[in-house]
């Protein structure tokens, strides 16, 4: 995958990855982190990417952690005011892709 709604991403699909779209403002990689660091303390962070067409616009943050991503983190995060969407993919988004291809 190297695109979401025109914004660059570099990302497999064979780790575990949370996408967040939202506004690229001051303080809100540091807001999500922090939820995850305050409320989720076993997740670790493997990447980071954070990738905005222009600033102060819509910006998307790729978060490869090494565990699962807990459903009630996605929630966390989509409570945050700016924060737009949250996806995640437990590393199966390849083989899925390699499945349909087959």
């Amino acid at each position: 995958m190297d695109s979401i709604n025109g914004m660059r991403v570099d990302f497999t699909g064979d780790n575990n990855t949370i996408l967040v779209l939202h506004k690229d403002k001051p303080g809100v990689i540091a807001e999500v982190t922090h939820i995850m660091y305050e409320k989720y303390k076993d997740l670790n962070i493997g990447n980071f990417r954070l990738s905005r067409p222009e600033k102060g616009g819509t910006a998307l943050m790729t978060i490869e952690i090494d565990q699962i991503p807990p459903q009630e983190l996605m929630e966390d995060i989509n409570q945050l005011e700016k924060c737009g969407a949250c996806f995640a993919d437990s590393g199966n988004l390849k083989r899925k892709q390699e499945e349909k291809n087959d």
